[in-house]
């Protein structure tokens, strides 16, 4: 599979790489959302590094890559940092995983969600917007994505398979 639109920051960005993601204000969630909750892993094959897993994570992962995301450095990070993880499985329609977050990504746990854009949408209040500026995710909001012409709905016209990402911080207290 190959990333072929991603929508982000309430603009729908066409290509398999974007050339300006490491200036996106979002870019180290936009990332930790997909590279934290996968069970893809890389392995270095001639001194060029190889994605491995299911097709979906694949693709997610080679936009990172391409976009200029060093994936190798964070999905190695996810090892010694995951504090739990619920595998994809249809009934729920999404995956989820916990990781603790370290250094300038402040304290506490951060929760990650994957899955199908209604049911991850679904669980938000709040939606990263223009610059990265977290704002309400109004019904507004909602109805651009998940409504009649909504962006979901465009996409699936040209038969592009769509997923969703959010996360939580929880502190300490709670998360124990």
């Amino acid at each position: 599979m190959t990333v072929k639109v991603v929508y982000h920051e309430g603009a729908v960005k066409e290509g398999d790489k974007q050339a300006d993601f490491m200036s996106w204000g979002s870019v180290a969630e936009v990332s930790q959302c997909v590279a934290w909750n996968c069970s893809a892993f890389t392995e270095r094959v001639n001194n060029e590094i190889k994605v491995i897993g299911n097709v979906t994570e694949i693709g997610m992962l080679k936009f990172l890559m391409n976009s200029g995301q060093d994936i190798e450095s964070m999905i190695e990070s996810k090892k010694t940092r995951m504090e739990m993880e619920i595998p994809f499985d249809s009934k729920r329609k999404r995956q989820t995983t916990a990781i603790r977050l370290q250094g300038d990504e402040g304290e506490g746990v951060r929760l990650f969600v994957k899955g199908a854009t209604e049911i991850v949408m679904g669980l938000c209040s709040q939606v990263i917007h223009d610059g990265g500026e977290t704002v309400e995710l109004s019904d507004e909001i909602k109805e651009s994505v998940l409504g009649g012409e909504g962006v979901l709905k465009q996409l699936a016209r040209r038969s592009f398979r769509c997923l969703a990402v959010c996360y939580r911080d929880f502190s300490e207290d709670e998360w124990a």
